[in-house]
């Protein structure tokens, strides 16, 4: 198990964990390209007890059904957040003082969100913040092609477990690089719409919407995650936390919007904190820093 209690002193200084973090959109990066193959090879980012999200049950179905208290859209749009809540959207690829590679520039092929109809696989719904959940991706550590890594966790998460997308809101690098995870619109706001509304994705099965799902790619069930990584994870969900008045230090009484599906849970979790979640994200060895990293966020 990892010393979580070093966090608290000499490992918050080396990881620059102090003062305040300042919020909003602004300033543009492109990403660096790497060579990527027209078609990557499809492998699985871990076994059912690495990191295994999905759909939550009927959700397709909500989604193109009436239903007495009217459509999934019309029930979005009466419990939308104001606009005033959201980020000023600038089109540029930095959120909260993190920069991030956006889908376009992790090279995210669109196409494969689209059945052979045309129609989208997984169309997005958008629903008010509740909760966070941590994974691993549970496959190769300081991975030196991490865009490529993304690209075959997004055609397996989108073709091969049929979830239309991958099913993560946003995944971070051993560099402590964030990428742009789900797609949430032509908006500049990764995750969320410009009203503030997450975009529902697919990491918790049961348990997705409101719930936004970071990932850091790696396997840390004997290793940590670097400390580029953890930082980059602490600032990230300290943004998002403030954005959306979430205290990262409290528990959530969590309802699913769609199924009523509830439980009670962390505001910051891990994928095995979820009821009747048969897995051993984020690993034995990130797990137990979660107490920590909380604190962190709250900072």
């Amino acid at each position: 198990m990892a010393d979580v209690s070093s966090l608290s002193s000499s490992r918050r200084a080396f990881l620059g964990l102090g003062g305040a973090l300042g919020l909003g959109v602004a300033g543009a990066v492109t990403a660096t390209a790497v060579g990527r193959s027209a078609d990557p090879v499809v492998s699985s980012p871990g076994s059912a007890l690495g990191c295994a999200g999905g759909k939550d049950s009927g959700e397709l179905a909500a989604f193109r059904t009436q239903t007495a208290e009217g459509t999934v859209e019309q029930r979005i749009a009466a419990t939308r957040l104001t606009a005033s809540s959201a980020p000023e959207p600038t089109g540029a690829s930095r959120i909260f003082g993190c920069h991030y590679v956006s889908r376009a520039d992790w090279g995210a092929d669109e196409s494969l969100r689209f059945l052979p109809d045309g129609s989208e696989n997984w169309p997005q719904t958008y629903w008010p913040t509740q909760t966070f959940t941590v994974h691993h991706t549970a496959d190769a550590n300081a991975d030196p092609d991490p865009q490529i890594r993304i690209q075959n966790i997004y055609r397996y998460h989108a073709i091969d477990q049929d979830w239309g997308d991958i099913g993560y809101h946003f995944l971070i690098d051993d560099a402590g690089l964030i990428y742009e995870g789900r797609y949430s619109g032509e908006d500049s706001v990764p995750g969320f719409d410009t009203d503030g509304q997450m975009v529902n994705a697919a990491h918790v099965t049961g348990y997705n919407a409101g719930n936004v799902g970071i990932a850091l790619l790696g396997d840390f069930t004997a290793v940590e995650p670097s400390a580029k990584q953890y930082r980059s994870l602490v600032r990230l969900l300290r943004g998002l936390t403030r954005w959306q008045g979430v205290d990262p230090q409290s528990t959530v009484d969590y309802v699913n919007p769609i199924s009523a599906v509830a439980a009670s849970v962390a505001a910051i979790s891990s994928h095995r904190d979820w009821p009747g979640t048969a897995t051993e994200c984020p690993g034995d060895t990130f797990h137990p820093m979660l107490e920590q990293l909380r604190v962190d966020v709250a900072g």
